[in-house]
């Protein structure tokens, strides 16, 4: 991988909301997440009903290809927003067959100094990312693995093949997987509600967004980056896949 995906890999943010939401991910997250709720409390509900509540402190785990639901309840008696530091990644210190499940996490002293270190940062730079595996390395040996789900491990590989090759033919990716394009695609409607190129989109479209929020760069210049005809293109797959357009997006950002 070369050095501007491994950095696209990473999505580090603090996320603010100030009324009562709902996000629907039933389609599925592309990353891991480690996240700390700041205020307010949630609720993330996975599609067979698994439950993970939480409150103010509460430090949790979101593993990649996770497909749930999730509610937000601002801590209205204090009149506190919703909002927690979130922490995005795709590969995990761990071999290969190692599968988390969704989780709370209890940390130690020691992890909470370097969670605290990179909250301070607050952007994706070698040191906070190297703060990130500090934690890791801290917290997976006590956490709970999940059940093995051949599925779950087919759409990450999938996943991690599309990000790192964003020009990828399909014959490549079903080759990769090592299963039919027929194959590749029944797999992508049954199991991930999507298709290939879809991914490949919202991926693209997580890193503009991302782009727009932490930089001054044109709309032409993202677009060029990362691939877009033109920035027409951009702003008319943003516009699909958030509901936003680049400006907005912008002011959003402001606003949090």
């Amino acid at each position: 991988m070369d050095q501007i995906l491994f950095y696209k890999s990473f999505n580090f943010t603090t996320v603010t909301r100030h009324i009562d939401s709902h996000t629907d991910n039933s389609a599925g997250i592309t990353t891991n997440y480690f996240a700390r709720m700041h205020s307010g409390r949630g609720i993330v509900r996975t599609l067979d009903n698994k439950e993970l509540h939480l409150n103010a402190g509460d430090i949790f785990f979101l593993p990649a290809g996770l497909r749930y639901h999730s509610y937000w309840f601002r801590d209205a008696e204090n009149a506190l927003p919703v909002e927690w530091e979130s922490y995005g990644f795709i590969y995990l210190p761990e071999p290969a067959h190692k599968n988390f499940s969704m989780q709370h996490i209890f940390p130690s002293d020691k992890a909470i100094h370097f969670l605290d270190r990179l909250h301070d940062c607050s952007s994706v730079t070698p040191t906070s990312i190297g703060l990130l595996y500090l934690f890791l390395g801290e917290v997976l040996p006590s956490m709970k693995e999940a059940s093995p789900d051949v599925k779950a491990r087919l759409l990450q590989k999938a996943n991690d093949y599309i990000r790192a090759n964003p020009d990828f033919k399909v014959h490549d990716l079903a080759k990769y997987c090592g299963i039919s394009e027929s194959g590749l695609f029944s797999f992508f409607r049954e199991y991930a509600h999507t298709t290939p190129v879809k991914l490949k989109q919202q991926f693209l479209t997580e890193q503009a967004a991302e782009l727009l929020c932490s930089t001054d760069r044109t709309v032409e210049d993202i677009a060029m980056q990362l691939g877009f005809c033109n920035s027409a293109h951009l702003r008319k797959t943003l516009k699909a896949i958030t509901g936003k357009t680049p400006s907005e997006i912008r002011r959003d950002a402001k606003t949090i």
